[in-house]
């Protein structure tokens, strides 16, 4: 029989749990992520709609600091405003690790054809990596993990439709870094 736990206190199975889901490899969780990560890099653009997005993207934050619950850590997902995007968002944000920032990217470039060592672990992670997303679309993954102001990092997934004639729009940076970049917690439309 246990004794009653102070809240300060981990659970011998819990923190064991924990090690074990830490070791996992990336490769396993990049399994999960890879047909609602398909079902968005292919899903159609309303062109016509004077409306319609110019591209389908979703921005995942990790905000707050880790195991700080009452002071507001969370996953916080934004995107465009195309149903494709939505549906993405609202998929990462009841399957993504708020513990293990890095898996996330490393997923979305193994569905990609992108292969890594398993049990590492990437942090101060900064790139824009251009991916093949197929004959219609390119893809851009923008990854932003290092220090800001804020306990903040984010990545940003962003399908562009290929068309003779449109020019493809360049997204801002994630963080304001420059004179460029919105606002940590900036809307973008």
């Amino acid at each position: 029989m246990r004794s009653k736990l102070d809240r300060n206190q981990i659970p011998a199975d819990w923190l064991l749990a924990a090690v074990l889901a830490a070791m996992a490899p990336a490769s396993a969780s990049a399994a999960g992520v890879c047909a609602p990560l398909s079902t968005f890099e292919h899903a159609a653009f309303a062109i016509e709609a004077a409306t319609s997005p110019s591209a389908h993207w979703v921005e995942l934050h990790w905000l707050g600091n880790w195991l700080d619950f009452g002071g507001g850590w969370r996953l916080e997902c934004r995107h465009s405003s195309d149903g494709a995007s939505t549906t993405l968002c609202a998929w990462l944000t009841g399957n993504t690790s708020f513990e293990f920032h890095d898996r996330l990217p490393r997923a979305i470039l193994i569905c990609h054809g992108y292969r890594f060592p398993d049990l590492s672990y990437w942090d101060d992670w900064k790139a824009q990596i251009e991916l093949s997303g197929g004959p219609a679309v390119d893809e851009v993954l923008d990854i932003d993990q290092t220090a800001h102001k804020t306990p903040d990092v984010a990545i940003r997934l962003t399908v562009f439709p290929i068309e003779e004639g449109r020019v493809r729009q360049s997204m801002p940076p994630l963080f304001r870094n420059s004179d460029e970049a919105p606002e940590n917690g900036a809307n973008l439309n």
